[in-house]
């Protein structure tokens, strides 16, 4: 009897293993943006899975389901420079509660105004306008503005994980 008790413990054990899903490296994560994203505001920036993924019919990561991010930003400033803004996907969960590490990113760079600005500024200031010419080197660049629903493109699972469905 003790036998059978323990083959069955071990049948169960690797019934559990068998009904996990492998999320291979390299699948893709379709993210979009859930609020808008600016180079020049401060606000915080949230993603999230847009569209659920499947291994073999059954979902691993769901739609909805928040992504972590890192931002880099810089604000448009004077003489021209623009705006810059960048947004890497970092991690999400599966239905487990496993930790997914992820790997992609969206990066804008605004438009550039800085021949514009120092051209303005040192052709006016020296010669039609020598007080007020200089003042146009406080022309900024353009910022990146990003709205909601925005998708990142070409977001992959970095890592091989086996998925255990939910019951």
């Amino acid at each position: 009897m003790k036998k059978f008790i323990a083959i069955l413990l071990i049948g169960c054990l690797f019934a559990n293993e068998l009904s996990a899903f492998p999320l291979k490296r390299g699948t893709s994560v379709v993210v979009c943006l859930s609020t808008s994203a600016s180079s020049n505001k401060n606000t915080p920036i949230r993603a999230e899975v847009a569209a659920d993924v499947n291994v073999a019919g059954e979902p691993v990561i769901v739609r909805g389901t928040p992504v972590v991010l890192s931002v880099d930003k810089i604000k448009a400033k004077g003489v021209g420079e623009p705006g810059y803004l960048q947004i890497a996907c970092i991690s999400t969960t599966a239905v487990d509660g496993q930790t997914i590490e992820l790997s992609g990113n969206i990066e804008r760079t605004g438009k550039d105004n800085q021949g514009a600005a120092i051209g303005l500024g040192v052709g006016l200031g020296l010669t039609l306008l020598p007080i007020g010419g200089f003042f146009f080197l406080c022309l900024k660049g353009e910022k990146v503005e990003l709205p909601a629903g925005t998708t990142i493109m070409g977001v992959t699972v970095m890592n091989n994980y086996e998925i255990v469905p939910l019951e």
